[in-house]
């Protein structure tokens, strides 16, 4: 499967920007207008566009995020506080910055903490389409980061 292939939808219907490496410009589908909060100040309006890219779901477990408001992504679904950091949206470097990815909108996804930091766990550095094949094949077992019904 191509990078190219994945601006198609995902099975939770929305657009995600991995087509990005591909050289194909992604088009905007909805527009929040939330500042992203990063460790990296560059990344806060990349990861911003990113979020409303890609409908304000993870580029790779296709589960919601949220930006600025985790009270309400909270109550909205039924999450503890202590969790929540879990959820919340960062700016994801398809080609890693630690092996000199860019901070650029070509190379900035939007994805769960959670999501984000497993791919990188113990110094892996899988790429961007064999990271999502695995965390969908766990989020369709039921074994990856969990929603409430």
């Amino acid at each position: 499967m191509s990078l190219a292939s994945l601006a198609a939808q995902s099975n939770s219907g929305q657009y995600h920007r991995l087509d990005v490496m591909s050289g194909v410009e992604p088009s905007p589908i909805f527009f929040w207008s939330s500042p992203m909060a990063s460790k990296r100040s560059s990344l806060k309006p990349l990861a911003s566009i990113a979020f409303k890219e890609q409908a304000g779901c993870c580029i790779y477990c296709d589960k919601p995020m949220w930006l600025h408001d985790p009270e309400w992504f909270s109550q909205q679904y039924r999450l503890a506080p202590e969790h929540l950091d879990r959820y919340q949206c960062t700016g994801e470097h398809l080609v890693p910055h630690s092996i000199g990815g860019k901070a650029s909108r070509r190379n900035i996804v939007a994805a769960h903490r959670y999501c984000n930091q497993m791919r990188h766990a113990g110094g892996r550095n899988p790429g961007p389409l064999e990271y999502r094949e695995t965390v969908q094949q766990r989020v369709k077992s039921g074994t990856w980061l969990r929603f409430p019904n």
